[in-house]
């Protein structure tokens, strides 16, 4: 593949004549010949700039709608999950943080919040005695009604322009992409943390090397 080279001129020091950047271009940052150009990788990168985006923004408008009925943007997703899940019964935290994705302690905390200030209440669980069921209070319930609303104006503007073949096909490739997302975390952070246990390990055997030559 054929580098592009960028000039860029400098004009910060007149009299000194122009300087031009390095003529330089990222190499791909895939091997994958799925999500390649024939000239590069602007598609892979644009995409991935526009998910970046995407989730920023989202986490503006969870906060947005939160902060509408008085919690936190992380809280109102909770709440929503519970809603969802506990079908008069009653929700674990275990299947709430399943849903969210995130560890159980994260949602234990919440939760607790939560319950603090009447959103939600904890029942027994008669299938395990060692934890509890998680369900809306009447409060809980009311803060959802007064803010669907204004949930629904911002859903019908996110998917605005969606066929309902889009979104479909739009909700498999996220759940692709979200697994995928998840097992290539678990990847980089297990070889960061192996890195770091290796240029610990050459670290401290150079220190007892050291050492002995000292003595």
């Amino acid at each position: 593949m054929d580098r592009k080279v960028s000039v860029a001129v400098d004009r910060t020091a007149p009299g000194q004549g122009q300087k031009v950047a390095k003529s330089y271009y990222p190499s791909p940052s895939s091997s994958r010949v799925t999500v390649l150009d024939q000239d590069g990788d602007q598609t892979l990168r644009r995409t991935i700039h526009n998910l970046f985006s995407a989730g920023s923004m989202l986490e503006e408008l969870r906060v947005i709608m939160g902060e509408s009925v008085g919690i936190t943007g992380v809280q109102y997703q909770i709440l929503m999950v519970i809603a969802r899940l506990q079908h008069g019964t009653g929700v674990a935290i275990k299947d709430v943080a399943i849903e969210l994705r995130v560890v159980p302690s994260h949602v234990t905390v919440e939760v607790g919040k939560l319950a603090a200030r009447g959103f939600i209440e904890k029942l027994p669980n008669a299938a395990d005695g060692r934890s509890v069921l998680l369900a809306l209070t009447d409060k809980g319930i009311d803060a959802i009604e007064r803010v669907t609303p204004f949930t629904c104006m911002i859903n019908d503007g996110l998917f605005d322009g969606f066929s309902r073949e889009d979104f479909v096909t739009l909700g498999m490739l996220l759940n692709q992409f979200v697994s995928n997302a998840e097992r290539t975390l678990a990847t980089a952070v297990y070889k960061t943390d192996m890195a770091s246990r290796e240029g610990n390990a050459a670290d401290y055997s150079q220190h007892k090397t050291m050492v002995g030559e000292a003595t």
